[in-house]
């Protein structure tokens, strides 16, 4: 026999021992568990705390797997070992005690914005900088308007020189290109005299270009700048300098402002009017003294004939603003013209005329005129100032392109001057050149008598005293309406392409008085005015392209003719292939094997945006128009009162394309600007010129039957004798302007009459009634009325005060009533 030990025991039998499962290899435990001794040779495998599995394989527990391991949604949960995690705050997150908290970089030193930024939070870490209101730029650099930047420069003497003058226009909208002299070429001028305010405002203003905000690629081409004095800049580039009149040297280039850019430079320039300047006194300086000097004699001397000079020395409109045309347009101007202004018959007209050129109660210079959408003259029509295009930058025109401005900030005692090279017409009259025609009038035979007396009427004169049978002819003048070239219409507005150029000088206008205004345009041109090329012509005199079907000229107006070649074709007529390089779809290979935009598109070929037309010059569109943008189509489309084909829009004149426009049969319509018109009755005729009825003179009731009293007793008319006519003012007990439509109607009611209408208020201005006192009428008007001129009233106005018809009745004003007394 033999021993051998039992299971779970080691030995020979006759010594046995319990064996050890653990002591080897942890007992095939996982090294993250403990082995555990049971019976003898067997043994448990427990997983160490941390970890899960059976013993034999333990994995790491992850609390993270769970609810995010307890951490907020603002951070994130990391697994760091057995059943143990951390949470870390998420990015733009700190760690805030135990929470998580959105970092607000606009906290520290604002973000890193501008310091007059505005630093917004846009996320957890990130932010957004906007310069505030009146600064530009992206937020980190801000800039601000040109005195400030300038002063931040350190061009102090440019800038208290500016305060010195009162030129404040650089804090103004702008844009303006400003040369500004640094302190040392100031220096430079210590042994100049510059007492003169006014000479030296003139030094300072010739320095600032309006209209544009130049950038230095802009200065980097030659080209002429007109400054505020008028007065030309010459602008040249050279060795990468850029100068000024040819010796004046760019220094330093400034970052766009918010309404314009400056240039350091190295030289004070002076004005070639300087010296005029400087030996004229301005407080004694007459308007008539401008004119001498100036050359604006012939229109001065129409002033004076005419009486107009009295309303600009009138304090009732100073200070004034005067365009006054140069004697060689009054000189230019047709002798059909000149003969219809300088006719005393056609004298109203022409004082019409004069006040169209003049402002009254303002004294606006150059640095500002741009800026006003329209302008109100003495005349009652308005005009318009503007800046051109690229051609002529700083230039100004008034009401269009053909009328500039060719002298500016003529000071005077009574106001401004500006001379110009056109002789505006008012909407009212347009270009008038009525024909003067001699009619002979035959009179009827009569009895001969060596004493008799011509028997012609008194608009007439005696041709011939006497001729067979005593019988008498009689000469009288008569005016027959006449548009002057280039104008048409019953009241000779000018034809598209403004005065000078009708159609734009390539085409023919059917003018004159029974003219419709219409372009009959040569061939390659279109549009209204004949102002564009048709498709496949470039150039100014629209001369047709020539490329081949694989290239696309640069066509229009102000086009070259060029070929822009399609992908894959080279040569002056895009005829030959060349490369298939990987440009943008926008974009095409050149033969230097780089990609180049197709017009219309920006960027360096590889990436191309389509280019913003309307940013500049309103994308060619005129100024009455609205320039708007989709894709590679540029849309413009005339303003309210205009109508054309947004290029040129001509002002719509409501008398002829309505019926009388909208007046009553028994008034006059008369255009006073883009459709706009006044109504006034005729002669005889009362109302608001919608509405107007044949004016009845006030009936005496005594008149028949003694007005039914009895025979002894004495009749009296009350209402005939009323100055007013029956019509009264009522007032709320509550004070001014307390009524509404509705109350001012019971009012009316309770005083035993009516509420007036505009017709009986209007018989009762004309009987003397004044009264600077808005109230209700019949059919919600709101009117007052003013027999004698008051400038608190109505701006002076004589007659009736309207406000017009009013669609809020909840309003409140006084009322006027009607009764029969």
């Amino acid at each position: 026999y033999y021993c051998s030990c039992a299971a779970g025991y080691d030995g020979n039998g006759t010594s046995c021992t319990v064996v050890d499962a653990c002591a080897k290899n942890n007992g095939g435990c996982s090294p993250n568990a403990v082995c555990k001794r049971t019976l003898p040779g067997r043994r448990q495998c427990v997983c160490n705390p941390g970890y899960a599995g059976d013993g034999r394989v333990c994995v790491s527990m992850n609390p993270c797997l769970v609810d995010n391991g307890g951490c907020g949604n603002t951070s994130v949960c990391v697994h760091t070992g057995a059943n143990k995690s951390a949470c870390v705050c998420l990015p733009g997150h700190y760690r805030n005690g135990n929470i998580c908290s959105p970092i607000n970089l606009c906290k520290k030193k604002n973000g890193g914005c501008h310091p007059f930024a505005v630093c917004t939070m846009t996320s957890p870490g990130e932010r957004n900088c906007t310069c505030p209101r009146d600064y530009i730029g992206d937020g980190i650099i801000c800039k601000a308007k040109l005195m400030q930047e300038i002063r931040k420069k350190g061009l102090t003497d440019f800038y208290y020189s500016l305060d010195r003058a009162d030129i404040f226009y650089l804090q103004s909208r702008g844009p303006y290109t400003v040369f500004a002299p640094n302190n040392n070429a100031f220096h430079k001028l210590e042994n100049q005299n510059l007492v003169n305010k006014k000479a030296n405002a003139a030094l300072l203003l010739y320095h600032i270009v309006p209209c544009r905000s130049l950038l230095p690629r802009d200065l980097q081409q030659p080209r002429n700048l007109t400054t505020l004095t008028g007065e030309i800049l010459t602008v040249s580039y050279s060795e990468g300098m850029i100068q000024i009149n040819n010796n004046v040297k760019v220094v330093y280039a400034d970052q766009e402002s918010s309404n314009g850019i400056f240039y350091e430079i190295d030289t004070v320039m002076i004005p070639p009017s300087y010296q005029k300047i400087q030996a004229i006194d301005k407080a004694n300086t007459s308007l008539k003294d401008i004119t001498d000097q100036n050359g604006f004699k012939t229109f001065y001397k129409l002033l004076e004939d005419t009486g107009v000079i009295k309303q600009i020395q009138d304090p009732l409109h100073i200070p004034v603003t005067l365009f006054l045309p140069t004697d060689s347009t009054m000189a230019a101007l047709s002798q059909a013209q000149k003969d219809y202004l300088y006719s005393l018959q056609n004298r109203p007209q022409l004082v019409e005329y004069l006040e169209y050129h003049i402002l009254r109660e303002k004294k606006v210079h150059s640095a500002e005129v741009m800026h006003f959408d329209s302008l109100k003259t003495l005349q009652g029509s308005d005009v318009s100032v503007s800046c051109t295009g690229e051609d002529n930058i700083g230039a100004l025109y008034i009401n269009n392109k053909n009328c500039r401005i060719v002298k500016r900030n003529l000071d005077f005692k009574e106001g401004l001057v500006y001379g110009i090279d056109c002789f505006l017409t008012p909407p009212s009259l347009g270009g008038r050149c009525d024909k003067r025609d001699v009619v002979d009038i035959t009179m009827p035979c009569r009895y001969c008598s060596p004493i008799s007396r011509s028997d012609c009427p008194a608009i007439s004169k005696p041709k011939v005293g006497f001729i067979h049978r005593c019988q008498s002819v009689c000469s009288m003048v008569i005016w027959k309406p006449k548009c002057c070239p280039g104008y048409y219409g019953r009241d000779c507005l000018a034809c598209p392409g403004e005065p000078g150029s009708p159609c734009s000088n390539h085409g023919r206008c059917d003018d004159d008085h029974l003219g419709n205004g219409t372009c009959r345009c040569d061939a390659g041109f279109q549009g209204v005015a004949c102002e564009l090329c048709t498709v496949g012509h470039f150039g100014p005199d629209c001369k047709a392209c020539n490329c081949t079907e694989h290239g696309t000229c640069n066509e229009g107006q102000d086009g070259t003719g060029s070929c822009f070649c399609d992908e894959g074709w080279t040569g002056p007529q895009s005829d030959g292939p060349l490369c298939f390089p990987a440009c943008h779809k926008n974009a095409v290979c050149t033969q230097n094997s780089t990609c180049m935009c197709k017009p219309l598109y920006e960027g360096d070929g590889i990436t191309c945006t389509v280019t913003n037309m309307c940013q500049f010059w309103n994308g060619g569109c005129s100024k009455d128009a609205k320039c708007s943008q989709k894709g590679e189509k540029l849309n413009c489309t005339c303003l309210k009162g205009y109508s054309g084909d947004g290029f040129v829009c001509l002002p719509k004149d409501l008398c002829v394309e309505e019926d009388n426009g909208g007046c009553s049969e028994h008034a006059l319509c008369t255009m006073t600007g883009p459709g706009k018109r006044k109504c006034e009755c005729k002669t005889n005729y009362v109302g608001d010129g919608l509405t107007c009825e044949l004016k009845v003179l006030p009936v005496n009731r005594c008149m028949v039957d003694n007005g039914q009293c009895h025979s002894d007793a004495r009749c009296t008319d009350l209402h005939y004798e009323d100055k007013t006519l029956g019509v009264f003012h009522y007032r709320s007990p509550l004070g001014v302007y307390k009524l509404n439509y509705t109350e001012a109607q019971e009012a009316c009611k309770q005083a035993g009459g009516t509420i007036a209408t505009y017709i009986q208020l209007s018989y009762a201005q004309q009987a003397g009634y004044n009264l600077c006192s808005a109230g209700w009428l019949a059919q919600s008007r709101v009117a007052y009325p003013m027999s004698y001129s008051n400038p608190n009233c109505g701006f002076g106005h004589v007659g009736i005060v309207d406000y017009g018809t009013q669609t809020d009745l909840s309003k409140t004003w006084d009322t006027f009533c009607y009764r029969i007394k």
